[in-house]
Order: structure tokens, then sequence, then C-alpha cells
């Protein structure tokens, strides 16, 4: 489509692309809605029927194992979803992390000034309503120096930037699967 002259306010003449979408469905209900966005929510039913696969369970699990770096430590997780909690919570103990799990930073800052000791702190950046995940971050290393961060965002590209903190943390984007979490927290956790 070429547009000749300025039919459209504020647009010069030249090439354009003329690009429409159109939904014939039933939409998504608003419960769906609310939750379109969180990097791990699915409306997809779970299916009961067995993978078709070539290996057998032991052998798969020991793949899986292969290619995973084991890891130790003690993390504390904080995540408001609680999905996402839990997901990631078994990730971090299939990789060989203690886990302490807190729902938002308030919850997390108790369980840093309770006296218990954490290598790392791995936590979501927003999470309404509060302190989010930058401010928690920089609490717990006013508190203790040495302890690792961690932080994750569905938006990780940009998110940091927006909290003023773009050198500050390193972050892993959601959804990460469990290879990329291990490899990323190797790597914070040999960091000096």
């Amino acid at each position: 489509m070429t547009l000749r002259s300025n039919t459209i306010a504020g647009v010069a003449a030249g090439p354009y692309v003329r690009l429409s979408v159109t939904d014939t469905g039933y939409g998504m209900t608003p419960e769906t809605l609310d939750r379109v966005f969180e990097p791990f929510f699915t409306t997809l039913p779970k299916s009961s029927q067995a993978p078709d696969l070539e290996m057998n369970d032991v052998q798969l699990k020991d793949v899986q194992v292969k290619d995973v770096p084991a890891g130790s430590g003690r993390v504390l997780v904080v995540e408001d979803d609680e999905d996402v909690l839990d997901v990631t919570s078994v990730m971090l103990q299939e990789l060989g992390y203690h886990v302490v799990c807190a729902r938002n930073g308030a919850e997390a800052i108790q369980l840093l000034t309770s006296g218990r000791q954490f290598d790392l702190l791995f936590s979501d950046v927003v999470m309404p309503p509060g302190i989010t995940g930058v401010e928690l971050a920089r609490e717990a290393k006013r508190l203790y120096a040495d302890l690792k961060v961690l932080l994750t965002s569905g938006n990780a590209a940009d998110v940091l930037a927006r909290y003023g903190a773009e050198d500050e943390f390193p972050i892993i984007g959601k959804p990460f699967r469990r290879v990329e979490l291990a490899q990323y927290l190797r790597l914070v956790m040999r960091a000096t």
C-alpha cells in the first residue's frame, strides 16, 4: 500500500504495510485475562496420555541430570506467584540447593533478619504490593555484604533500567529452564 497524501494525520506520504488482525473466537475469561502475562501460566489441560519416548524413565532422568550442573548452598527464593514459587523451588532442590521460600519482600526481610544464614537471594523483581525485588536485593546486601543475588523477571531486558539498577544485579529472564537456572546460579555463586 502506498500512502499518496496525508490521509492520516501526522503520517508522511510513502510506502507502508497495512496489517489487520481479527478474532472470531470466544475470547478470554476475565480470570484468564488477569493472568495472561504470567510466565508459567497456561490454560492447556493436563494430558493423561503417556509421552512417546524411546528411552525409559531412568535413562531420561540420567541424561537430564548429566546435562545440568549440580549446585549447593542455601537459597532464599522470593516470588509472589505461588505456581512459579513451587516450580522454582523444586528446580532448585533438584539442583542440590537447600531452599527457603518467601512470598513477598517483607517476608523475605523477616527471614534475612531472623539469624538464618543464606548464600543466595533469588528474587522476582516485580512483586506487588510493597517492596520490589531490587529494593529487597539492596537491603539484603546492606545486611549481608557477602550475600549473592540473582534477580528474575518476565521483562528482564529492561526491568532493571526502570529501577535504576542496570549493572547492579545479575538477572535471568522468565520463563527459564532448569539448565539455564543452573548455569546462572553457578556463575553468580562463583563471582566474588
